[in-house]
């Protein structure tokens, strides 16, 4: 098994451009090529992942990271991403301690939880998707203006510049 950090997928290392100044050999030809995936969900999927998968998928192809090669991936993250919304709705309904005769113990669905979100930050993380790995991607994006101190923000400009940055909430 190889030492160190997982080697950066070279359509990140473009995006990402050569921060060091230093030659980056980025050899798109070695890398498979795939097309891009359908974002209809893949049969057998509970309905919770249904509804997962057509939240996040839009978000991968736009920004063209969902291939075919990626829908296994991204399927396992939609499974870990639906554990983490039941575990958190369960959390919320029974409570994170229960009482086990005298003794006041933490809900199974706490550890279940912290293990899939661990996994979906895994999977963002190779995706690009994570915050730490967004840091060292150089989209050209523009930063965001600055309301200088004093003038009074008027909520439907705040929401044009939102939108404008951050594309549409859905």
């Amino acid at each position: 098994m190889k030492r160190g950090p997982k080697p950066k997928p070279s359509h990140l290392k473009i995006i990402s451009g050569n921060p060091g100044g230093h030659g980056a050999a980025i050899n798109i030809s070695k890398e498979p090529k795939s097309e891009p995936a359908s974002l209809k969900p893949p049969s057998g999927m509970t309905k919770l992942e249904r509804v997962i998968w057509n939240r996040e998928a839009p978000k991968l192809f736009d920004a063209g990271l969902f291939t075919k090669l990626d829908t296994a991936m991204f399927l396992m993250l939609v499974r870990n991403m639906a554990i983490v919304e039941q575990c958190t709705a369960s959390l919320h309904t029974k409570g994170i301690f229960w009482k086990q005769g005298k003794q006041v113990i933490p809900s199974p669905a706490l550890s279940i939880k912290r293990n899939a979100e661990a996994m979906v930050y895994r999977i963002m993380g190779d995706f690009g998707l994570s915050p730490s790995s967004r840091s060292t991607l150089n989209t050209g994006a523009m930063e965001p203006p600055v309301i200088p101190s004093g003038e009074s923000a008027d909520p439907s400009k705040e929401a044009a510049i939102d939108e404008a940055f951050f594309g549409k909430q859905a």
